[in-house]
């Protein structure tokens, strides 16, 4: 189990990447257009993940940011 989840990139972005490419590529696979999670690290890392597999059509967003706007 990793303990530094929150802050792999800084230390260790080679192996952030790759997780962030696994998780683009299952993210895929749903069909989803939208992420969502309340970790700020993990949508800057995922949203790295997908352009790393060249995938537009999903996001990566904040469960506040994406709530508040629906509120609207």
């Amino acid at each position: 189990m990793l303990r530094w989840r929150g802050i792999l990139i800084i230390y260790d972005s080679t192996l952030s990447l790759e997780a962030a490419k696994l998780k683009a590529e299952n993210f895929k696979l749903t069909g989803a257009s939208t992420v969502l999670t309340a970790c700020p690290s993990c949508i800057v890392n995922i949203n790295r993940g997908l352009a790393e597999i060249r995938e537009k059509n999903i996001k990566a967003k904040g469960i506040s940011v994406f709530l508040a706007k629906k509120l609207r």
